[in-house]
């Protein structure tokens, strides 16, 4: 049976874990996938128009922040806030030994 939308909103909510900055460099014990769920061609005049984005108006990754699935025991969850994150300043993920290897999507 197809879930409604208030269902879904309500598995999302409990499933919340909380609000962190992460890297996204390779050069780390987890992957980071993209691309499974997006699957698109790279757009080279859009990478150009999102560089200069950044560089005229900074990062400003706060403040549509994107959500991502992972395991409760792949992150240490008292490093997270609940409260959403309004500047630069916030908590960093900590991953955990379980997640090493494991692929984030």
């Amino acid at each position: 049976q197809k879930k409604t939308i208030a269902q879904v909103a309500m598995d999302a909510q409990a499933a919340f874990l909380g609000f962190a900055f992460v890297s996204l460099r390779e050069e780390q014990d987890i992957h980071i996938s993209f691309g499974d769920v997006n699957k698109r061609a790279l757009n080279p005049a859009k990478v150009r128009q999102l560089m200069v984005g950044f560089k005229d108006l900074s990062v400003r990754n706060w403040i549509n922040p994107l959500p991502v699935l992972v395991r409760r025991e792949w992150i240490n969850v008292r490093k997270l806030t609940r409260e959403p994150i309004q500047s630069t300043v916030g908590p960093e993920v900590e991953w955990q030994p379980a997640a090493k290897g494991q692929w984030v999507k």
